[in-house]
């Protein structure tokens, strides 16, 4: 496996609880990445020639001031490209704006992408997002808007957003053969507080940054010897579903689209494979419990 992009998942905190978070992110969430094993991380990419950026995600990075800043300058003086991802709460004024961006330009940062839409907007309005682009793009950062419209047939469901938006479809489980996910040669990865590696939010590699340096992990991923993998590769995930029959899985309906097959499947199947499918975040149903595991 190449990887020339890590994602790091800061925390699955966040100040807001939208419908279609698909990491299932929130104020109930508390851990977040330690200082020792994000600067650990982040000198084993700078170590690996083939890595050429890192991107600060979360949850809401900016809920860590302190810690993203001293990230951002390590993986900027590692000669990393950094970006971040936030909701821009903290833009309440120009000033406020300025105020955070400007440490953060200073210790490297490079790109700022904003997420806004009308589930965004039931926690943070959407003049603070704006504000944050805007400020980020008058200071030379390249800024962007990410949006999900509420109406567009092709919003993802899994996480949260299955039982939150109510995800019903009109495809039969087995016809839903293919992955949109680069699973075999992913190119980034998300690593997550406990250095957890997804190939796809809540697809694990099954073994984690910290258990041994990153350029080990990254060389010692072999997609047919992944249980999971192998079978999305193989037949999308009609043929993970087609496994998990196997152990008593039985269809809920009709699905949207394959990544709706694949979140139930996948949660079905967390006791069998907890090293694989994770982390429990992830994976709550709309009123926080968590979604019910299939047999050990």
């Amino acid at each position: 496996m190449t990887v020339s992009g890590i994602h790091l998942l800061v925390s699955y905190k966040c100040n807001a609880r939208c419908r279609h978070c698909f990491l299932s992110a929130g104020p109930d969430h508390s851990r977040a990445i330690s200082r020792e094993r994000a600067l650990t991380l982040i000198g084993e990419a700078c170590e690996l020639p083939e890595i050429d950026h890192l991107f600060l995600e979360g949850g809401e990075p900016f809920l860590f001031p302190e810690l993203v800043l001293e990230l951002v300058e390590a993986a900027s003086l590692g000669g990393l490209w950094v970006g971040m991802l936030s909701n821009g709460f903290w833009a309440h004024s120009r000033s406020a704006a300025v105020d955070r961006l400007t440490p953060l330009i200073a210790a490297g940062l490079r790109s700022l992408s904003i997420s806004t839409d009308s589930w965004h907007e039931e926690f943070i309005p959407k003049e603070k997002a704006l504000r944050a682009a805007a400020i980020a793009q008058e200071l030379g950062l390249s800024a962007d808007i990410m949006s999900c419209d509420p109406q567009n047939s092709d919003v993802v469901c899994r996480g949260r957003a299955v039982d939150a938006l109510g995800c019903t479809g009109e495809y039969d489980w087995a016809e839903l053969v293919d992955c949109s996910e680069r699973l075999a040669a992913p190119g980034r990865i998300h690593i997550g507080p406990d250095g957890e590696v997804h190939l796809c939010q809540g697809l694990l590699l099954g073994r984690s940054v910290g258990d041994a340096p990153l350029g080990d992990v990254i060389a010692g991923y072999v997609p047919g010897d992944h249980p999971l993998v192998s079978r999305l590769s193989a037949g999308g995930p009609a043929a993970l579903a087609d496994f998990a029959r196997e152990s008593g899985w039985r269809p809920s309906g009709l699905y949207r689209d394959p990544c709706h097959l694949c979140f139930e499947v996948r949660a079905f199947l967390r006791g069998r494979y907890p090293e694989l499918i994770g982390p429990p975040e992830i994976y709550p149903a709309a009123d926080g419990r968590l979604v019910a595991s299939g047999p050990a």
